[in-house]
């Protein structure tokens, strides 16, 4: 599978249409929990405002848009597009406004939100995150050198940690799925043995 796109930072904008000011949130989230914290957190921020609209796109496929009182369509969907324009995923857009007296009608709603969230994910730094494997991988001390020579030949393989005992070093391992039979492959030709290769767990990282 290929990588998603995330944003690596928080970032934030804000401006004025006809006396009413919007203020636009990009955060990072993990999961629809998180999102749902970070919501929590920035309707208290901005408690007397008169709505907090935001939409988030949570890898695999978890989506959602929210109006929070604004005309069917016109805040929540907007935001929602923008950030499937970017391409980005585990991420959430808030677009809080303050309204100035003056109504905007569909359209203008339609674009301000859009240009609000828009704006503040102009310069926003991303990551690409693959779906990885973590495995241990036990070895003897005598046997250390092969898994750092195998871990060379493959750059998408990495050293997560080690943790050493009596028997000897236990590597914590991270690799794209697709690399896992080739490196079991080498490792073994360099150990001369099966290696001991145990999953601990799939994540989404970088490499």
């Amino acid at each position: 599978m290929a990588g998603i796109t995330v944003p690596a930072e928080t970032a934030h904008a804000q401006f004025t249409v006809k006396g009413s000011k919007f203020i636009a949130t990009i955060l990072p989230v993990s999961d629809e929990t998180e999102a749902k914290k970070q919501l929590i957190k920035i309707r208290k921020k901005y408690h007397d405002a008169t709505h907090n609209c935001y939409a988030w796109r949570i890898h695999p496929e978890n989506e959602k848009a929210s109006d929070d009182g604004e005309p069917s369509g016109s805040a929540g969907k907007p935001i929602l597009q923008i950030l499937k324009g970017k391409g980005l995923m585990n991420v959430m857009a808030v677009v809080t406004r303050y309204f100035g007296g003056t109504k905007l009608g569909i359209g203008g709603l339609v674009r301000a939100y859009g240009d609000a969230a828009a704006l503040a994910l102009e310069n926003i730094k991303t990551v690409t995150l693959y779906p990885l494997i973590v495995l241990s991988c036990a070895v003897s001390f005598q046997e250390s050198q092969s898994v750092y020579q195998t871990v060379n030949r493959f750059p998408d393989v990495k050293i997560s940690g080690e943790k050493y005992d009596g028997n000897g070093v236990i590597f914590r391992l991270k690799m794209k799925k697709e690399s896992l039979e080739p490196f079991r492959e080498q490792l073994q030709e360099q150990l001369n043995r099966k290696p001991e290769l145990a999953t601990v767990e799939e994540i989404l990282d970088q490499i």
